[in-house]
C-alpha cells in the first residue's frame, strides 16, 4: 500500500516537473530566450535584427517586445543576411520612450561603395533638441563617424574602414554632473567627447535614411535606456554579432533562384555599388534573364523592376518651346549620354521628329503629337463639330480660356476662325459678329479684324488705328501745302 501510495506521489511530481520544462519550451521562444541572455535586459529599449524572421511586410519587428517597431517606406532587398538600403527610408513608431540622460545605441552595419555617392551614409537619426538629438552618419567606404549631439557637431578624428561590416556602440553617460559621450567600433572604444550641452528627445519619429540617399547594408539596431560599462558594451557587441537564426527545416526557395539568369545576377551585384538597382534591372540588361523573363513573366525577379529605368522621357510646352525630360537612372539616359530637360525647340512637327528618333519605342507624348486633343478643349467656346477650330491641329495649343483678343493665337488658327464664324454665325452664338447685320457694328468689326477678317469700312476705325501708322505724316505737319517747291 505503502509502495503505491509512493509510485503515485513521484509519479505526480515527474508530471508536473515535465509540464514546467514543456510549458517553458512553449513559452520561451527563441527570441525570449536570446534576449533574456543579453546584459541590462530590463533596460532594452529596442531590438532590431536581420538574424531572427521578424519581417511583416515593411514591419520591422522589434524583438524587444516593447512594440518599437520600424516601418519602412519601401521593403529594402537583402545581400544575404542585411538589408541593403540606399533610398528605403525607416520611421520608428515607438510605444515606449527613449531616455535622454543615459542610453546606449549598437549599429551593425557597412557601407556600399558607389562612385556616384561617394560621400556619407546617414545612418540614424533621433529628433530633438531645437532639430537633432543624436544623429550618426558614416563616410562610404573609408573616414570618419560624423555625430551630431544637442544639434552640435562633435569632432572626432579617427578614421576607419567603414566598408566592411562592424558594430558601433555609443554611449551616453553622466559623470560627475557632467555629459559624455563614448564611442565604440567592434567592442573596442574609439573615441570619447564630452558634451558641451545636455541633450533632449521629443516625440517625432527616430528615422533610418532620413535623407533616402545612402548606400550601407544594415543588420542589427539595438537601444538601451542605461549607459553600459567597456565591459558590457564589449559583452553585448559579442553576442549580437554571433547571434544565430532559428534554422527552418524545411526552407522554401525563393521562385526563380535555380534559374541561370537569376545566379548570373546575384554574382554580378555582389560587386555593384548599388545592390538594388543592379538587381532590379537585370532583367532589362542582361540577355539570360530578357530570355528567362519571356518565358516567366511573374517570377519577382522580372517584376522587380528599377523606377524609371525603362521609363520613356515625357515631354511638355513652356513659354512657346517644347522639352523633354529623361530620368537620370533610364536606359536613355545612358543612350544620349544625357539627363534632365532639353529643349526641343518651338516647332512641334520638329520636336515630334526628333523626339521619335531618339526614342522610336516609344508612344509620341500628347503635347507633341498635333492631332492629339487640346488640354484646353474644355473651354472651347465654339459648338459646331463641323470644322470647330478647337479640333484643329493649327489651334492645338491655344488657351480657351484666355480673352480671345488677347490669347496667344497663330495666323493659320485665326484663318480657321473666321472660316468656320463666317459658316455658322446663326447657330454658334459665339460667333454673332459674323452676321450681316453686325457688319458696320464698331465693336464687331475690330473683333472680326482680329481674326483676319477685313469686310468693314475704314471710316469705322480711327486713323492711329491703322496698322501702318506710323508710317504717314500729317499734312497739318507739313511745312508748304501746294506750294510750288522749285521756288
Amino acid at each position: 500500500m505503502w509502495n503505491r501510495k509512493l509510485i503515485i506521489s513521484v509519479s505526480i511530481i515527474l508530471i508536473v516537473f515535465f509540464w514546467y520544462i514543456n510549458r517553458n519550451e512553449s513559452v520561451e521562444t527563441f527570441e525570449n530566450v536570446a534576449i533574456k541572455r543579453i546584459p541590462e535586459k530590463d533596460n532594452l529599449f529596442l531590438l532590431l535584427t536581420t538574424r531572427l524572421d521578424s519581417f511583416h511586410n515593411k514591419i520591422w519587428k522589434d524583438i524587444s517586445k516593447n512594440h518599437n517597431n520600424l516601418q519602412w517606406s519601401s521593403l529594402p532587398p537583402r545581400n544575404k543576411e542585411n538589408l541593403v538600403i540606399t533610398r528605403q527610408s525607416g520611421k520608428l513608431v515607438n510605444k515606449t520612450k527613449l531616455s535622454n540622460k543615459e542610453f546606449t545605441i549598437f549599429i551593425q552595419c557597412k557601407t556600399i561603395r558607389n562612385i556616384k555617392n561617394m560621400g556619407r551614409s546617414d545612418i540614424l537619426l533621433i529628433p530633438g533638441n531645437e532639430k537633432i538629438g543624436l544623429s550618426v552618419k558614416i563616410d562610404n567606404e573609408y573616414g570618419n563617424i560624423h555625430i551630431v549631439a544637442a544639434d552640435k557637431k562633435l569632432k572626432l578624428n579617427k578614421k576607419i574602414m567603414t566598408n566592411d561590416l562592424k558594430m558601433y556602440a555609443i554611449v551616453k553617460s553622466i559623470i560627475k554632473s557632467e555629459n559624455n559621450l563614448r564611442v565604440y567600433v567592434d567592442g573596442h572604444l574609439l573615441e570619447q567627447v564630452k558634451l558641451q550641452h545636455k541633450i533632449y528627445f521629443n516625440d517625432n519619429h527616430i528615422r533610418i535614411n532620413k535623407s533616402k540617399n545612402s548606400n550601407f547594408e544594415l543588420r542589427t539596431l539595438a537601444i538601451y535606456n542605461n549607459a553600459m560599462t567597456n565591459k558590457e558594451v564589449e559583452e553585448v557587441t559579442d553576442y549580437l554579432e554571433h547571434l544565430k537564426p532559428k534554422p527552418h527545416p524545411h526552407p522554401k526557395p525563393v521562385p526563380g533562384s535555380h534559374s541561370k539568369c537569376f545566379k548570373i545576377c546575384q554574382d554580378e551585384c555582389k560587386h555593384s555599388g548599388n545592390y538594388k538597382d543592379c538587381f532590379e534591372t537585370c532583367a532589362y540588361r542582361l540577355p539570360e534573364c530578357r530570355e528567362y523573363c519571356k518565358k516567366n513573366p511573374k517570377e519577382p525577379i522580372c517584376n522587380t523592376k528599377c523606377r524609371g529605368y525603362d521609363k520613356c522621357p515625357t515631354a511638355y510646352k513652356r513659354d512657346g518651346e517644347f522639352y523633354v525630360y529623361v530620368s537620370k537612372d533610364s536606359i536613355y539616359a545612358d543612350m544620349l549620354g544625357r539627363y534632365g530637360e532639353i529643349s526641343y525647340g518651338r516647332d512641334r512637327q520638329n520636336a515630334r521628329e526628333i523626339y521619335h528618333m531618339n526614342f522610336n519605342k516609344c508612344k509620341i507624348p500628347k503635347v507633341l503629337d498635333e492631332h492629339s486633343h487640346n488640354p484646353h478643349n474644355k473651354k472651347c467656346p465654339f459648338v459646331v463639330k463641323d470644322n470647330n477650330p478647337c479640333r484643329s491641329k493649327y489651334c492645338r495649343d491655344v488657351n480657351w480660356g484666355n480673352n480671345p483678343l488677347k490669347a496667344d493665337i497663330n495666323k493659320k488658327c485665326r484663318k480657321n476662325i473666321n472660316y468656320y464664324c463666317e459658316q455658322n454665325y446663326k447657330n454658334d452664338k459665339a460667333c454673332y459678329c459674323w452676321n450681316p447685320k453686325y457688319q458696320d457694328n464698331r465693336y464687331c468689326a475690330k473683333f472680326r479684324r482680329h481674326f483676319d477678317d477685313h469686310k468693314c469700312s475704314p471710316s469705322q476705325f480711327e486713323i492711329d488705328e491703322h496698322p501702318d501708322y506710323s508710317k504717314y505724316i500729317r499734312k497739318d505737319d507739313i511745312p508748304c501745302w501746294n506750294c510750288n517747291i522749285t521756288d
